[in-house]
């Protein structure tokens, strides 16, 4: 290798000699049989010079000899002629440490018949030692598998390469599916380990976006547009009259009260559209399984908008205990509501809209379906239905990639076939 400038490298470790005679249960040396070893090579230089052979012929050593199956002829005669037994044990390791290693028995005498039917590679081990293979003998030898011929090459190439184009199509149909349904790169990969059992990296998702120029026009809603195009969250300023209102409990003392580990505490907010005072959607999130009730409303009243939460929250009453509103008129009742549900109402301070954070968040994400300016009144009923059951479908990297509906309802419902995988 070196003459011919191959790079190479020579790491110490353990031996063909060592690693091929442990795999096939034969010990290099013995109490009873053996106390020495000796490796030789079965090729030498033609200069005349010639091996020790009688000290290659001791007994009670083990004699190995690597690449010697060209010549075992002259190695079985040169050793008997030199006091060696014809009935010495030998074997032949052919592909040592390999699955389909496979071992041959015989003596001294028989060794060139061994050696010609033999595999190559191969070792070849003499030695009373090798008497011991039948009872340490461990390692399973599993016979060489045979080749198939280039056309069943051929065709099962053929196969796998149909089957993995289908495979892939299929999983590029399913990832057009959830990003239409506007899951993030990163949720798609989420859902599709979890519920089907296929390893992808988001980035690969992004790479399939971008390089797709045509189908990337379809997808809008990935994050970085998400943060481009939605709008800010509107929100009404607190009327200065508070002395008709009845006393309102801050959000601080909700903090201090209870944490995010009891199902039951919402957060309420509105939406207002092209006509801010005859346009609007209310909002409600369940602030541990981030479940999400969407009401559209007529008007921005406090009576509606009371008479449209009670409505809605009225199915979960028992697990209604608190809700967090915004400090808009429309809350006015909030009283109303309370009374109705029997739960506790807090307000934010003014203009600490983080207060309730997570339905400035929700509101964020329905602004996907709805954006800025978009006309309530020409919004159906059944398609403000659709948007909130994507929402409560999506899988959520704060719940571990867990839908709010599953956690909430504990209803699953799969955004993709089940056949995908």
């Amino acid at each position: 290798m070196r003459q011919a400038n191959i790079p190479y490298r020579i790491i110490p470790g353990i031996t063909a000699a060592l690693g091929a005679t442990a795999y096939a249960g034969i010990p290099l040396t013995h109490r009873d049989c053996a106390q020495s070893a000796l490796f030789v090579t079965g090729h030498s230089k033609h200069d005349g010079h010639q091996p020790d052979w009688r000290t290659l012929a001791l007994s009670n050593q083990t004699l190995v000899v690597y690449m010697g199956t060209l010549k075992a002829a002259e190695t079985a005669e040169k050793l008997m002629a030199h006091g060696r037994s014809g009935d010495t044990p030998v074997a032949i390791v052919s592909n040592g440490t390999l699955p389909h290693q496979s071992v041959v028995t015989g003596c001294l005498k028989n060794l060139p018949e061994l050696a010609e039917n033999a595999p190559r590679p191969a070792l070849i081990v003499i030695g009373e030692v090798v008497s011991l293979r039948d009872e340490l003998k461990w390692f399973q030898e599993k016979p060489r598998a045979k080749l198939p011929s280039h056309a069943a090459r051929t065709s099962r190439l053929k196969r796998c390469s149909n089957r993995l184009n289908k495979q892939k199509g299929r999983l590029i149909q399913h990832i057009d599916t959830l990003i239409r349904r506007k899951l993030s790169p990163e949720q798609v990969c989420a859902y599709l380990h979890k519920h089907h059992g296929i390893t992808l990296h988001h980035s690969t998702v992004y790479r399939y976006l971008r390089q797709d120029k045509k189908q990337r026009r379809h997808f809008v809603a990935t994050p970085q547009n998400m943060q481009q195009t939605l709008p800010q969250t509107l929100r009404q300023h607190m009327d200065q009259r508070q002395s008709a209102r009845p006393r309102r409990h801050r959000k601080t003392d909700l903090l201090s009260s209870t944490g995010k580990t009891r199902i039951g505490d919402w957060e309420a907010d509105t939406i207002v559209g092209k006509k801010i005072r005859k346009s609007a959607l209310l909002t409600l999130v369940e602030r541990t399984t981030r479940y999400t009730i969407i009401c559209k409303l007529k008007n921005l009243k406090a009576e509606d908008t009371a008479r449209a939460a009670i409505r809605v929250l009225k199915a979960y009453k028992a697990r209604v205990h608190t809700i967090t509103m915004d400090n808009g008129k429309e809350f006015y009742q909030h009283t109303k509501i309370a009374k109705a549900l029997k739960a506790k109402t807090y307000f934010c301070r003014p203009y600490h809209s983080w207060e309730k954070g997570l339905n400035e968040n929700t509101n964020g994400l329905i602004r996907q379906y709805f954006p800025k300016q978009t006309d309530f009144r020409n919004i159906s009923d059944r398609e403000i239905r659709r948007v909130q059951d994507e929402l409560n479908h999506r899988p959520r990297k704060t719940l571990g990639y867990e839908t709010p509906s599953v956690l909430f309802l504990n209803l699953f419902q799969p955004l993709v076939p089940w056949c995908c995988t």
